[in-house]
Formats: structure tokens, C-alpha cells, sequence
């Protein structure tokens, strides 16, 4: 799992910084899933954005020990909009122990 390799080296950086290799790895990843979505035509653009959206998450979840407040902070968005995505995909807010 190399993003979460890198996501996990991100850990150490201040918020701002954080958020913007955050970005950065976002931005690839959607690229690279631009280039099998070409090849394969099979996923839709929501579909693509939701699955960055879902690691999003789960590796601010991860760098901010499961935190909510935190990981919202780290995605800068609200801790409400955050509840919203983690029910919308059905994800559990404490997503630092798992991978």
C-alpha cells in the first residue's frame, strides 16, 4: 500500500502542510485512476472521486489517531461534514487501527 506508506510519513507535517501533500497524493492517485478508467471505461467519475474521497479519510483517521476533530482539521472540512462522508460510506470513525 504505497499510499498509505506516504500518507504515513505525512504524519509528522503541520496541518497546512499536510493538507496540501495530501492534495498532492489525491491529485495522483486521480490521475492514475484516470489512466485505468481510459483503459477500462468501467468507473464513472463519482465513483473515481468517491474512492479518493473514502482514503482520504481513512488516512486522516489514521494520522490523527482516530481523532475526528482532527481528521476533519487535517481534511479541512467540518467535523459535521466529516460524520456525513463517514455515514455516507459507511465508514467507522475510528479507522487508526485498521488499514
Amino acid at each position: 500500500m504505497e499510499l498509505l506508506q506516504e500518507m504515513t510519513l505525512l504524519a509528522e507535517s503541520d496541518a497546512k502542510s499536510a493538507k496540501a501533500q495530501i492534495s498532492i497524493v489525491a491529485q495522483r492517485e486521480l490521475s492514475a485512476q484516470g489512466l485505468e478508467e481510459k483503459e477500462t471505461e468501467e468507473s464513472s467519475l463519482p465513483a473515481t472521486v468517491e474512492g479518493v474521497e473514502r482514503r482520504m479519510i481513512r488516512e486522516a483517521l489514521v494520522r490523527s489517531g482516530g481523532v475526528q476533530t482532527r481528521a476533519a482539521e487535517i481534511l479541512g472540512i467540518s467535523e459535521r461534514a466529516l460524520r456525513y462522508k463517514l455515514n455516507k460510506y459507511g465508514l467507522r470513525g475510528d479507522e487508526s487501527s485498521s488499514s
